[in-house]
């Protein structure tokens, strides 16, 4: 069984950190996202774009992600959540006990 706090089979549920805090400006090739939490601008790629709106619209799994983004392989997702968790633009939403 998942909690709303969980993904499926309970892994934690991926979030962008701060939404509110968050400034966001798109351009044809990208997306620059400012940081508060930093003071810190990321200039994100179109895949990376992609990934953090669906971030940005609500919490949802790796495994979520790879289902909305099925031209992409798992593992460029992976490696793109994880950069962006290192940048602190999103973060997990761990599992309740």
């Amino acid at each position: 069984m998942t909690s709303p706090a969980t993904g499926h089979r309970g892994f934690p549920l991926l979030c962008v950190l701060a939404p509110e805090d968050c400034r966001r400006f798109a351009f044809e090739d990208g997306t620059v996202v400012f940081n508060p939490a930093s003071w810190q601008s990321h200039l994100l790629n179109p895949s990376a774009t992609r990934i953090f709106n669906a971030l940005f619209s609500g919490p949802c799994s790796r495994d979520d992600l790879a289902r909305l983004f099925d031209e992409h392989d798992a593992a460029e997702i992976a490696g793109t959540v994880d950069e962006m968790e290192s940048l602190g633009l999103v973060g997990r939403i761990e599992p309740s006990a």
